[in-house]
């Protein structure tokens, strides 16, 4: 925007547009300016609300199966409401179905070669969990708690 609005006034100090053309391209900067400022200022006013959003979407993602096993026939609804924007069903068999976000960022669709017209979610591990060895290490050397990469031995008296 700064440099928009520097090529502006060059452009009227050198005459190459007239005062008319000069205020409408000022104008539109500006509120181009304004929009942005707007649309920061409503991001950072509700981003914990952004950030609880994704929580409690990441929740659901991670324990689809179990919100559905548990749940009765209207929280069953709700919940494929929750998940899907669209699903494809022909003779008692799913053929597409489309994620609403940000459940559309947590999984992928792919085919899988023995059945082409059935898409299966894959998910995305990169976005749940960093690989095994990613903590940083002990700083105490005799510390009573276990890194996250190793498994705990069980205890037997």
């Amino acid at each position: 925007m700064t440099t928009k609005k520097r090529n502006i006034n060059r452009m009227a100090a050198e005459q190459i547009i007239d005062g008319d053309e000069f205020k409408e391209l000022r104008n539109e900067v500006e509120s181009e300016e304004a929009e942005l400022r707007s649309r920061i200022d409503f991001i950072t006013k509700h981003q914990t609300l952004f950030a609880a959003d994704f929580e409690l979407a990441m929740d659901i993602a991670c324990n689809v199966g179990w919100l559905y096993e548990k749940g009765n026939f209207e929280e069953r609804r709700l919940l494929a409401e929750t998940l899907f924007k669209r699903i494809n069903i022909s003779q008692a068999s799913i053929e597409s179905y489309e994620l609403n976000p940000p459940f559309n960022m947590f999984c992928a669709l792919r085919r899988p070669s023995d059945s082409p017209n059935m898409p299966s979610l894959v998910r995305h591990v990169s976005l749940v969990a960093a690989e095994p060895g990613f903590e940083p290490g002990l700083r105490d050397p005799k510390s009573p708690v276990l890194p996250l990469h190793n498994s705990a031995i069980p205890f037997i008296q």
